[in-house]
């Protein structure tokens, strides 16, 4: 069978790091702590891998992952094979061209057009004029999770993410006014993704979001990460100026949605009308 469950760390990476750009995310789910939380499928031919797919339960909501810049037929085969064994709910990151290949089986909605960004910009990083940031680790997770639940209300933070370390806050007193963190850090592969960059309504427009994020590539790029990459909504300009003047440019475009399996006896019926919804998932609220 050309699909079929990767379970070797090693070869997935050496796929991975093939595109090391865009899978960013991928190498650092690979570590130690996330590995647990993943299952990986592949798509080979001829005893090479040409395609992968991720599917993480690590989060409230389990993720499918498919972005690919080279096998485009590879990466639709394996998800065509897929469907059969996902759950009937899951969030997908797919390449525009991968969709149909789930549709049969899976209604799609809040979907949003999404870039995948990476720091392009390998002159020496020179941190911002703002209010020292405060170093946040586990004793502050309740208080940052009532703060992206007000400042941010679709984010994707879990308390987990905390573990790598590297997420800094600004405060107003007592009170965190703007916050930026990681994702998944990999020192092996030298990769962290960027997420959960978010600052207050009042708070905004001061370059405190753009502050922090040249704190966090700083303190990164410190320890040796030489690849930093974020995902962000298209339609999230502000976010997007604000990484764009940090030195992020743009590598891809994919999507986000939410699938939904069809009931049964549904199988033949016309797939619901996919839409762009306003609410953009992203990774910042802006500066």
């Amino acid at each position: 069978m050309p699909e079929l469950e990767l379970q070797d760390r090693e070869r997935i990476a050496d796929y991975l790091l093939r595109d090391r750009d865009l899978n960013v995310y991928q190498l650092g789910d690979l570590g130690d702590f996330y590995w647990p939380n993943t299952r990986w499928f592949g798509w080979e031919s001829n005893g090479k891998l040409e395609a992968t797919a991720l599917y993480f339960t690590g989060l409230s909501l389990p993720t499918l992952i498919s972005v690919d810049r080279t096998n485009m037929a590879a990466s639709r085969n394996l998800l065509s094979k897929l469907g059969s064994i996902l759950p009937d709910r899951v969030y997908a990151h797919l390449q525009h061209d991968h969709i149909e290949s789930l549709v049969s089986e899976y209604d799609c909605s809040r979907r949003s057009r999404c870039l995948k960004m990476t720091l392009q910009n390998h002159v020496e990083i020179q941190e911002a004029s703002l209010p020292p940031p405060t170093e946040l680790g586990a004793a502050d997770a309740t208080e940052l999770q009532h703060f992206y639940d007000h400042v941010y209300p679709e984010h994707w933070f879990e308390p987990q993410m905390m573990t790598a370390g590297y997420y800094y806050g600004i405060r107003e007193g007592r009170a965190l006014i703007a916050v930026a963190g990681v994702h998944v850090v990999s020192r092996k592969y030298r990769v962290a993704a960027l997420g959960n960059i978010a600052t207050a309504p009042e708070y905004r427009g001061r370059g405190l979001a753009k502050g922090l994020t040249l704190h966090v590539c700083h303190q990164l790029r410190r320890d040796g990460i030489d690849l930093i990459g974020l995902n962000v909504g298209r339609d999230n300009e502000a976010a997007r100026a604000t990484y764009a003047r940090v030195g992020f440019e743009v590598i891809c475009e994919y999507e986000e949605m939410l699938l939904t399996k069809k009931v049964s006896g549904d199988a033949n019926s016309k797939p619901e009308k996919c839409f762009y919804s306003d609410d953009n998932s992203t990774d910042t609220s802006g500066g």
